[in-house]
């Protein structure tokens, strides 16, 4: 089983180009999640990197996602309570084949959505919360 749910893209980083996260059950109690490459006239997606290995483990349910003008890619670890950064010219390969972000943004509960700001791409703005908590 696979789940997709969010696509990255920024005509200042690569036109036409959007970055893809799946996630797959491997045996219906842990996932892994890798992130993926789309254009347009691709007969198939091209395969970037994963799965995706943070502080907490492999098992990342990405929601919510944004790139930056020059590659950087956020995306919300949901399950994990917190904002996952990957720099798209250098993600470092760990043991096993797994790849760790460049840096990791939490505790945030349960972050829903991301976005950067335009005019200052080092300001994120980020939704997230449960229950009847939201946070922002």
């Amino acid at each position: 089983t696979h789940f997709v749910e969010s696509i990255a893209q920024n005509p200042r980083y690569a036109r036409g180009v959007g970055y893809v996260t799946v996630q797959r059950n491997l045996n219906g109690h842990s996932r892994e999640t890798y992130v993926y490459e789309i254009r347009p006239g691709m007969a198939e997606a091209k395969r970037l990197f994963g799965p995706i290995s943070t502080s907490h483990g492999t098992d990342v349910t990405i929601f919510g996602s944004a790139l930056s003008s020059t590659g950087m890619l956020y995306l919300c670890a949901y399950n994990q309570n917190m904002v996952i950064q990957f720099d798209l010219e250098n993600h470092p390969v760990v043991d096993g084949g797994t790849v760790r972000p460049n840096l990791e943004i939490g505790p945030i509960p349960s972050p829903n959505d991301v976005c950067i700001d335009p005019e200052d791409e080092s300001r994120l703005y980020i939704a997230g919360g449960k229950f009847r908590t939201l946070h922002c």
